[in-house]
């Protein structure tokens, strides 16, 4: 059996620690960075309310000539009034069913297919047929 030092598990205690420390430093270090770099962050975000009531967040980066944009609508279910649940989403199906002239290449064609889809839905949902 070889020898083992007395003082080994205090040795080994004391680099413990001592990596603790400095584990913490480096983490308070970063909690801090972070904090800098957020507060950077949100000195450049400009927010507006236009006269219609559309919010408007801007954020310039100013690094190349580009404009990137979102439009979030808040029309989910989340947002409907009880008793007008399921609102949102037909209008969803309207938004992008189409028109004679929008959203479509050959309308009569579409036209007699999506009469066909109404007739199949109604079996389906009546369970005269399986989905």
């Amino acid at each position: 059996m070889k020898y083992i030092p007395q003082n080994l598990p205090i040795r080994f205690l004391l680099i413990l620690g001592a990596s603790f420390l400095v584990w913490v430093a480096t983490c308070a270090a970063d909690v801090s960075e972070t904090r800098t770099a957020l507060q950077q962050l949100s000195s450049k975000v400009k927010m507006t309310t236009l006269s219609n009531g559309l919010r408007v967040i801007l954020y310039r980066r100013g690094v190349a000539p580009v404009f990137s944009g979102t439009v979030s609508v808040r029309v989910g279910g989340t947002d409907e009034a009880e008793g007008a649940t399921g609102i949102s989403h037909m209008f969803e199906h309207m938004a992008f069913k189409g028109t004679r002239t929008l959203g479509t290449k050959d309308y009569p064609k579409e036209k007699k297919l999506l009469e066909e889809l109404e007739v199949y839905e109604g079996k389906r949902s009546r369970g005269e047929v399986l989905s």
